[in-house]
């Protein structure tokens, strides 16, 4: 099992939160603002996914506990990455 700093774990958190809030307000008001919005999250959430993995290397299984999404939502986020590469 992986740990992390509580100031990483703390970070997650933050981004499942924006995460959550960005896909609540697109959800209930689908327009181009609430679409950006939401891209943007779901980027940074990729960039955390990738910078985690670099850095700690854990299980695609760990890191979809860790940011509560799917498994395909963390490959997809870590082929992003080597796409940029």
């Amino acid at each position: 099992m992986i740990t992390l700093p509580s100031e990483a774990i703390a970070d997650i958190h933050i981004l499942r939160q924006d995460h959550a809030r960005a896909l609540a307000a697109f959800e209930a008001d689908p327009s181009e603002a609430t679409d950006a919005a939401l891209a943007e999250q779901r980027q940074r959430r990729a960039r955390a996914i990738r910078m985690i993995r670099d850095e700690d290397n854990p299980s695609i299984r760990q890191l979809a506990a860790m940011f509560r999404c799917s498994k395909v939502v963390i490959r997809e986020a870590l082929a992003a990455g080597a796409e940029e590469d």
